[in-house]
């Protein structure tokens, strides 16, 4: 009866856990450029389960059986956001799951999908909320001065100043040879480890201008998964107090007998 109670514990915690994940991804359905997690599930192995195996693997007895189910990991599907057209010189989408655009505060460099700028005091392309500024290539900033300027696919970034067309950057663009190994800071923003394996956008990654990537989550299947992970919460809580009252009578009996 333990074992049933600890097991119908650990379940209910790997529900509650996939709720939250569930939760913060409808949370954010109209977040531009956010990608949805999704709670890989493994089998708890208690201590004993992992003795016997290595005592007799060709024998396996009822108290080895596993502990029930456990989250090991959050994990980030990368697949892009529907894209739609505002018309904003400012809004810019990357096409394709590859591609991330770099932003910078000081030495701290993050890469992000949120395509939403706006531009600063100075002139500069900036991230929504103003803290992150837009990388060039070779770690320049991108001064558009105004909203009237063009951004080409391939990031070059053009204005027009007394009647002439002048380039003032390019926009960097960089993809990941191990996206899953980005780590997610924020909403929007991811930070590559070296192992990612960053590497610069080339001809695979272009940018479309006056467009805006949606949010990577979908609602109807993300409420779908969160009645899921509730009703499973649900029947692990029952399986608990189910334990929890077998307990009682076996105590109160004992009591009896004795």
């Amino acid at each position: 009866m333990i074992h049933g109670l600890y097991t119908a514990t650990w379940g209910a915690i790997a529900s509650e856990m996939r709720h939250q994940v569930i939760a913060n991804n409808l949370a954010n359905v109209n977040t531009p450029g956010f990608r949805a997690d999704w709670t890989a599930m493994t089998g708890y192995r208690n201590l004993d389960e992992v003795r016997a195996e290595v005592a007799r693997p060709d024998r396996r007895l009822l108290w080895t059986v596993g502990g029930g189910a456990m989250v090991a990991e959050t994990r980030t599907m990368h697949a892009a956001g529907p894209a739609q057209e505002t018309g904003r010189s400012t809004d810019l989408a990357i096409n394709g799951d590859e591609g991330f655009f770099a932003v910078q505060r000081g030495e701290e460099v993050r890469y992000t999908r949120a395509g939403n700028f706006r531009i600063g005091p100075r002139g500069e392309l900036l991230t929504a909320d103003g803290s992150w500024q837009v990388q060039g290539e070779g770690g320049g900033l991108i001064l558009v001065g105004g909203p009237d300027f063009t951004v080409g696919r391939d990031g070059t970034v053009s204005r027009v100043r007394e009647g002439l067309t002048e380039e003032v950057g390019r926009v960097r663009l960089v993809r990941f040879d191990r996206p899953d190994r980005l780590v997610k800071t924020g909403e929007t923003m991811f930070q590559a480890p070296e192992d990612a394996g960053v590497r610069a956008g080339g001809a695979e990654v272009a940018v479309e201008q006056g467009f805006l990537e949606g949010s990577g989550t979908n609602a109807a299947e993300g409420m779908v998964r969160m009645i899921e992970a509730f009703r499973s919460y649900e029947f692990n809580m029952q399986l608990v107090r189910a334990h929890d009252q077998l307990l009682g009578q076996a105590a109160s009996g004992i009591a009896r007998l004795s």
